[in-house]
């Protein structure tokens, strides 16, 4: 079986995974506390919860821990949530004016794109789709979004200066669009692509003669080659951990596995080595289980552990815990992640009420 196969959703002999459509960002970057009303207004802070013992391990309270393993701010989850969204409104409108042969400006892409920038430099939330069970994209233009977030991510581990992590972005928005089809009728779809983004033409070139003859020359500069192997990339990593009608989409670890398996030899190492520092890092906000059978969500990263993060318990023996606990797993070795979790897992555990 190939990659490209694997890409596609074929050959895999893995049970289909249920119909319904994938978690939007909104729904999982909603909080995991218990509501108290019914409109939900009155939430519980977790900020000022004492910890207690959930597991054989001692767990650490929060002022132990300080403010590092404190809820994601609800700024934080607000700003992802509003970047994405007003991202996937956008590339929305764009798919529309494609379709319909109309021409696009870049202009209209720059705010989005430079929210979504925003955002991942003030945190991994946007990341989350990849880190999903059966998680992905719902809509072209989520898909789009996450592809063009992935890439930027990427770029900025191989230490881009902001004005070329705007171009990765943009170059993912516009080639996973499929704005322009050739040179010549990109010129006629895409206003503004002027000095500012330089090279962007180019490397949608690159990207074009890939998908279309499946190979690309070495023409252009090193930039513009290394832009073009991250959206690829990119846009590889979304398509296997994206749920296809055939099979459930792959962890983002198995993904990782398949490209290095499959694909070392097509993209740089640097290149490679920056996706695996990307996705070895497990963002905060992700819904995790442990080898206790617990669920909890990621609250913290911890510099040099980025397996072992600090977690938020929230669910015990099939009920939410009254007062979640946190754990920092650096200092218990023997408890460890066994995987991720959706929030309609969380929910359905939760059911047994509050412990």
């Amino acid at each position: 079986m190939t990659l490209a196969e694997l890409v596609r959703g074929q050959g895999l002999t893995q049970q289909k995974a249920p119909a319904g459509n994938s978690p939007r960002l909104v729904r999982l970057l909603r909080s995991s506390e218990p509501e108290h009303s019914p409109d939900g207004a009155a939430r519980a802070s977790l900020a000022g919860r004492t910890a207690r013992a959930t597991t054989d391990a001692e767990p650490a309270s929060m002022e132990m821990l300080g403010a590092a393993a404190a809820p994601v701010p609800s700024e934080d989850l607000e700003a992802s949530s509003e970047a994405f969204h007003r991202a996937v409104e956008t590339m929305d409108e764009v798919l529309k004016a494609v379709r319909g042969g109309t021409s696009v400006s870049v202009s209209m892409l720059e705010a989005p794109l430079g929210a979504l920038l925003e955002s991942l430099q003030t945190s991994d939330l946007l990341l989350l789709p990849f880190f999903t069970p059966r998680g992905g994209s719902v809509s072209p233009a989520e898909r789009t979004v996450n592809i063009c977030v992935l890439s930027m991510k990427i770029a900025t581990q191989l230490n881009y200066a902001h004005e070329t992590l705007l171009k990765v972005g943009l170059t993912a928005l516009l080639h996973e669009a499929s704005v322009g089809r050739t040179q010549k009728d990109e010129a006629l779809r895409v206003q503004g692509l002027g000095a500012r983004y330089a090279g962007v033409s180019e490397t949608l070139a690159q990207l074009r003669e890939r998908a279309q003859a499946g190979d690309a020359s070495d023409t252009g500069s090193t930039e513009i080659r290394e832009h073009a192997h991250i959206v690829r990339l990119a846009d590889l990593i979304e398509g296997l951990v994206r749920r296809k009608p055939v099979r459930p989409g792959l962890g983002h670890s198995e993904a990782i596995k398949e490209i290095l398996k499959h694909e070392r030899g097509t993209y740089p190492d640097q290149i490679l080595k920056a996706l695996v520092r990307v996705l070895a890092t497990l963002p905060v906000g992700s819904l995790v289980r442990l080898n206790t059978g617990e669920i909890c969500r990621v609250v913290a990263k911890n510099d040099g552990f980025p397996l072992r993060p600090t977690v938020m318990v929230l669910v015990r023996h099939r009920k939410r815990v009254a007062e979640p606990t946190a754990i920092d797993l650096s200092q218990h070795p023997f408890l460890h992640i066994n995987g991720f979790v959706t929030e309609e897992t969380l929910d359905r555990e939760a059911e047994g009420g509050a412990s």
